[in-house]
């Protein structure tokens, strides 16, 4: 595995909270740049309860201390730790970095991708109220795309496969068809609640 390049810190913001991903690479840029106004990141010191052989027992924590690079350096290399090879030798890869003075939280757009729209709907048929099946979910472009219909949330809807077939490139009104609701683009949602996928076991705690 090419550790350097590999996305597997998590960046948190000053409140510890999830905002991104880095490559090892840029966590390194990160530790080691900075100025008055923004000033380095800091990486997580992390231990866990070990056993006899020093192997961590990676559900037991015993410490998170945000260090600085200069710090940082001069830890061990300790087993299960990744490691990168420097001009001072081999030294711990960091896992999870902090930003300091960064307080914010970053806003996702959502796209409306089939998930997103199953995710909104309910999973149910906006048409019909049905609960929906992978096997029966579709698509429906309330104006079809023939007569000018976008791929936006607002014109796209959960609907049963066979509903759809009926509707085909015809217009709600002139099937007699209603929605249940109109449909909505879903508000901006905070990153940290998409930042979820665990990379490295010392994640499951931030």
């Amino acid at each position: 595995m090419d550790i350097i390049n590999a996305k597997i810190v998590r960046r948190l913001n000053a409140n510890w909270m999830r905002i991104g991903w880095s490559t090892v690479a840029e966590a390194v840029v990160s530790l080691c740049g900075g100025d008055s106004d923004s000033p380095p990141a800091l990486a997580m010191d992390i231990d866990y309860e070990r056993d006899a052989e020093g192997n961590p027992n990676y559900e037991k924590m015993t410490q998170a201390v945000p260090t600085k690079w200069d710090d940082w350096i001069k830890l061990p290399v300790r087993k299960g730790d990744l490691s990168i090879k420097t001009a001072r030798g081999e030294i711990r890869a960091p896992t999870v970095i902090v930003c300091p003075r960064y307080a914010g939280m970053p806003m996702k757009e959502l796209r409306p991708t089939k998930s997103g729209i199953k995710m909104r709907d309910k999973n149910r048929c906006q048409y019909t109220g049905a609960e929906l099946t992978n096997a029966t979910f579709s698509l429906d472009h309330v104006l079809p795309r023939s007569k000018g219909g976008k791929d936006t949330w607002e014109n796209l809807v959960a609907c049963h496969k066979d509903f759809n077939t009926r509707k085909g490139n015809k217009l709600n009104k002139e099937i007699g068809a209603k929605l249940l609701k109109v449909p909505v683009a879903p508000r901006a949602i905070p990153v940290c609640e998409l930042i979820t996928e665990i990379r490295h076991p010392d994640h499951q705690n931030f």
